[in-house]
């Protein structure tokens, strides 16, 4: 009897580990792990957003996890940079503006009006039918010019004069 405890429980040991390995019994850590290293390759490959939805999933299934806590950080890290872009998308947007309205302010100078909403701001770069004194173009460079403009609407407002906004706004 003394030589049956010890297969007893070599069998035990054995249908154990079999039973942890059919019903999917991991380490939680290491699939985590698997998950964040999916997700640093997709940063590594310029897919932000796959390895923003990576880290999501990562930390909403193994929470407990040290990978959760790193990838907890690099969302937090990813948030704050995409906050400070958006600030400086918008403090650029607001001085190309502001050029824009020192443009049309000089427009007004040699004019005396501003472009209408019909004339819109192309009337920086090219001369409308009807401004008798236009003397521009008054931005260097056209072809910027235009493609911040499609950016970009524009309208003549009695009393108010001009206003320009962010397309979508």
């Amino acid at each position: 009897m003394k030589g049956a405890l010890p297969s007893t429980l070599l069998c035990s040991a054995v249908l154990l580990a079999i039973t942890a390995g059919v019903t999917g019994c991991s380490d939680p850590e290491a699939e985590a792990r698997k998950m964040q290293n999916l997700a640093i390759t997709a940063e590594k490959e310029g897919r932000g957003d796959d390895a923003r939805r990576i880290y999501e999933e990562l930390v909403a299934k193994y929470p407990q996890t040290q990978s959760a806590v790193e990838a907890n950080k690099q969302l937090l890290v990813a948030t704050r940079l995409n906050e400070a872009v958006e600030k400086i998308k918008d403090a650029v947007t607001k001085q190309q503006i502001d050029d824009l309205r020192a443009a049309l302010d000089i427009v007004r100078l040699e004019v005396g009006r501003y472009p209408s909403t019909e004339e819109g701001l192309n009337a920086l770069i090219a001369k409308p039918a009807g401004m008798k004194w236009w003397n521009g173009p008054y931005l260097k460079d056209p072809v910027k010019a235009k493609r911040l403009f499609n950016k970009l609407t524009y309208r003549l407002e009695p009393g108010k004069g001009p206003i320009i906004e962010p397309v979508g706004k």
